[in-house]
């Protein structure tokens, strides 16, 4: 077994057509994913995928004095 196979390991394709987002694709060349490169992109990117009240145990890890409100608010 190939480790990279085992770990799903991305290589650098170039620039996306828009070049604001990174393009990697797989060993394989059979998925190709468009990264944010851009910190608006990586923004919307977060919201995207965590637009939702942080968890107690996220909560609990914030440092001292961090805001607990909804990262995207």
């Amino acid at each position: 077994m190939n480790i990279n196979d085992a770990t799903g390991s991305m290589h650098i394709v170039g620039l996306g057509d828009d070049r604001r987002t990174l393009r990697l694709d797989d060993l394989d060349g059979e998925r190709t994913v468009d990264v944010p490169v851009t910190a608006q992109g990586w923004r919307d990117a977060l919201c995207t995928a965590v637009g939702r009240e942080l968890t107690a145990g996220e909560k609990s890890i914030l440092p001292p004095g961090a805001n607990a409100d909804p990262p995207c608010s």
